[in-house]
């Protein structure tokens, strides 16, 4: 879903052509009892479906009955079977009336429910030399495609990025079109397969792709996943979450440091609902937690529905480029009623929401900034795209963040941090469910981050530093007895100490000055649950806090000063 007002490049040669995009009347999925009526109704409203191929759940699976049945009818050939839902994609030889197909096999009481595979459309503080450009993370007023913009109406990022800028372990699916990998601002934040060897031909990780070193291309079946400026779809999304920072060139993305793994379902004609699940079902195996999802169109589809519900993430998408009540006109997937989408809408620089945005008081959760985004495009070039294909990566930056902050959060736990730490706008009122646009600082507002020790730092010379109101993870063990800190205290005050123990093990700490290292000032005074804890008036100077174990068991720690 994209809508491309102007484009600005260092390359200045790009094109990409608007999608139309279908909708049917059914916000929730149906319930298996009228799933088989939803499909029915959906199919009278879209036709943009791939001839002779249908998606279908039978009711027992692996049933060798299924198929022997269906070949007293049909010629056909299984193309696909999803382990996440147990879907089949079926081809059928010659060419069919789909929808006589489509009600036959689901008068079939052997079937659960079959369907059309839809074809779907896209949706579509640094020294980044074109940071100042980027409203979205950082609105001042400044003047945007010549739209001068309102201060403040921004995503907060910067104070986001005062706890956390995300963290390499953290993997973004993008489900679109394919990446540039090379783009300078992209290159060092493509997931890289861990699992596979490049170039040996051989599947390393057994998961049916061979070589699949940075995600897949679903739309040629290979490992290219990104084939030239027909992937300046997903290219822009990209520099959007996860363009590097202080790096002098281009933009920033909202979570610098997380990796973007690309899963391409999108080609010059859209996308097929079979290959979007696909790359669900990939992402998933790869325990991906968090995917983007700029595109949508088709019809109701339950085998994508069943796909999303199971694949355990967040499933981040755009709510749609037709100006609709998509509580009256539903835009899959974005409508879906899963506790596991976040469904996003498109504002502008000034607050307002974008003229092409799709709105609705249930089934839009959020709104983030959507028109005049800049961002990275194929061949090291950069420019300007509007679409809520282009406010969905903010909120997947978002998440990043959080999944960053938390990473024992659910999908839901996630979701539910987004939506109730917006910033309220009175113009989306009653045009999305929260009423707010998403803020990155309000969300990690409450967020310590958690500092770790640095070996070795068993004698003074060697002491961390230890900063005031931050978390310190630390172990030790037979082998390193004990972990000392400096601290540095600029004039006179009250230290609040607390080191947990949270092995049980044989642990204590003591506080020493500098100037007398050999005399303890301080120890702890109180242990509940596990917290060795006391109080000390420092003066101005330098104190060590060792932390040593006395049993040899080995175990770790958390300290805390305040």
């Amino acid at each position: 879903m994209i809508t491309i007002k102007k484009l600005i490049a260092i390359t200045l040669s790009l094109g990409l052509s608007i999608f139309s995009f279908g909708s049917s009347l059914h916000v929730q999925a149906a319930t298996k009892s009228s799933v088989k009526d939803s499909i029915m109704h959906s199919l009278e409203q879209n036709t943009n479906f791939t001839q002779n191929e249908v998606l279908v759940k039978f009711k027992k699976i692996n049933n060798p009955e299924n198929l022997k049945q269906l070949q007293n009818q049909f010629s056909f050939e299984v193309q696909n079977t999803f382990p996440l839902t147990q879907i089949q994609l079926i081809k059928f030889h010659t060419d069919i009336n789909m929808k006589e197909l489509i009600q036959t096999l689901n008068k079939s009481p052997n079937i659960e429910y079959a369907e059309p595979n839809y074809i779907v459309s896209p949706a579509s503080s640094s020294n980044d030399s074109y940071y100042n450009s980027l409203w979205g993370l950082k609105n001042i007023g400044q003047n945007i495609q010549g739209s001068v913009g309102s201060p403040n109406i921004d995503i907060n990022v910067e104070e986001a990025w005062t706890k956390t800028e995300g963290s390499s372990n953290i993997t973004i699916g993008i489900i679109d079109t394919g990446i540039d990998i090379n783009h300078p601002d992209l290159k060092n934040n493509i997931w890289k397969n861990p699992d596979e060897i490049p170039g040996d031909g051989i599947d390393n990780d057994n998961n049916g792709y061979i070589d699949d070193i940075y995600g897949w291309d679903f739309v040629n079946n290979n490992n290219s996943v990104y084939d030239g400026t027909g992937d300046s779809h997903g290219t822009h999304v990209a520099g959007t979450i996860a363009a590097a920072k202080n790096n002098t060139i281009g933009v920033v993305g909202v979570a610098p440091q997380v990796k973007v793994m690309s899963l391409k379902f999108l080609g010059t004609n859209g996308g097929t609902i079979s290959n979007a699940i696909k790359a669900i079902e990939y992402a998933k195996n790869k325990g991906v937690k968090i995917t983007n999802n700029s595109w949508g169109g088709g019809g109701f589809s339950q085998a994508l529905y069943d796909a999303i519900q199971q694949s355990n993430s967040l499933f981040i998408a755009a709510a749609g480029n037709n100006g609709n009540n998509t509580d009256q006109t539903p835009m899959y997937p974005a409508a879906y009623n899963l506790s596991n989408i976040l469904s996003v809408a498109s504002i502008t620089n000034k607050g307002s929401l974008s003229s092409f945005s799709n709105y609705a008081k249930t089934s839009v959760d959020v709104a983030a900034p959507g028109t005049d985004i800049l961002s990275t495009l194929p061949n090291n070039s950069y420019g300007f795209y509007s679409g809520t294909s282009m406010a969905t990566p903010h909120a997947s930056g978002v998440a990043a963040l959080i999944q960053s902050a938390y990473p024992s959060y659910s999908p839901t736990e996630i979701k539910n941090k987004i939506m109730n730490n917006t910033s309220p706008l009175s113009t989306l009122t009653n045009k999305v469910l929260t009423g707010g646009l998403i803020n990155a600082g309000k969300t990690l507002q409450t967020y310590q981050p958690i500092s770790y020790e640095a070996e070795p730092n068993n004698d003074i010379a060697s002491a961390n530093s230890l900063p005031f109101n931050t978390p310190l993870n630390g172990s030790l063990n037979q082998n390193d007895a004990q972990d000392i800190f400096k601290l540095d205290v600029p004039s006179k005050m009250d230290l609040s100490i607390s080191v947990q123990n949270k092995n049980n093990i044989g642990l204590s700490w003591i506080l020493v000055r500098a100037s007398s290292p050999s005399v303890y000032v301080s120890y702890p005074s109180t242990s509940n649950n596990n917290i060795l804890a006391s109080t000390y008036t420092a003066e101005t100077g330098t104190y060590y806090l060792i932390i040593y174990n006395y049993d040899s068991q080995p175990g770790q720690y958390e300290a805390l000063i305040k």
